[in-house]
């Protein structure tokens, strides 16, 4: 471990693994007592992917650093040492990865209420320079279909065909989803215990992570064959993973090649 001016550093991914384990655990709650859902633990790693990938793509070294016994000239430059991280990530995601507001506005806030939690939770005193990391937000278009562009969609196995495998996954989540009208964190985080089959017929149980409602429908064929497609899975997954952004740009991509 790192020292300057005999000031210790933490090792930031370190303790955001520990993040992540004590979510998924149930070590750290929700402020209403309710475990973490299963949705934002997927937002959880992906935050955890992106910085990852931030800080080897610039070279950046990411590490956290108790405030309790800095100089005020130490507090300046570890001031100024998170407004850079703030300015280089958001920098990195809009023009290097060409994120959308909401997406990175989503990772400003993971990293706020990890910031929260190795003070409150860790007790590590790493300050408040996560109050200069502002989350944006933009309203994004919906995406609709016609019921005939959703059945070209379905059916059409020549255009199929003519997808890569990956836009291949793209169309099977998108016509999934459209089916079935679940949030796309409720989407990404369908396992097989999800799944009921009585009989021939399929039908999908989902609890409401927001509402807390329960949710039975039958599936129809079409829905079947992509769970079937998809049966191998790592996890016991029902779909292809993607992030939201990802999977928004590719849809937009796979609209205009359907024409």
């Amino acid at each position: 471990m790192k020292t300057i001016s005999g000031k210790k550093e933490l090792p930031f991914f370190k303790f955001y693994n520990r993040f992540i384990i004590d979510s998924k655990s149930g070590r750290r709650l929700q402020p209403n007592g309710k475990k973490i859902s299963s949705g934002t633990m997927f937002n959880y790693v992906y935050t955890q992917k992106l910085l990852e990938k931030f800080c080897e793509d610039k070279g950046f070294e990411l590490r956290l650093r108790s405030i309790k016994h800095l100089t005020q000239r130490e507090m300046k430059v570890e001031k100024n040492y998170w407004i850079r991280f703030y300015k280089l990530l958001t920098d990195y995601c809009y023009k290097d990865c060409g994120y959308f507001d909401n997406y990175v506005g989503q990772n400003i806030k993971i990293l706020k209420v990890f910031w929260g939690y190795c003070n409150k939770h860790l007790l590590l005193n790493i300050g408040d320079f996560h109050k200069h990391f502002y989350v944006t937000k933009e309203d994004i278009p919906v995406i609709t279909l016609l019921p005939e562009e959703l059945n070209f969609l379905i059916y059409n196995t020549c255009f199929e065909a003519s997808l890569t495998e990956r836009m291949q996954e793209v169309k099977d989540v998108f016509v999934f989803g459209c089916t079935v009208a679940l949030r796309f964190s409720e989407l990404m985080a369908l396992r097989q215990s999800n799944i009921r089959i009585l009989g021939n017929k399929w039908y999908l149980q989902v609890r409401s992570q927001k509402t807390a409602t329960d949710t039975q429908m039958c599936l129809p064929d079409y829905a079947i064959n992509v769970l079937r497609k998809y049966a191998t899975q790592k996890k016991g997954f029902l779909l292809p993973r993607f992030n939201d952004v990802n999977l928004n740009l590719y849809v937009k991509q796979l609209i205009k090649l359907a024409g």
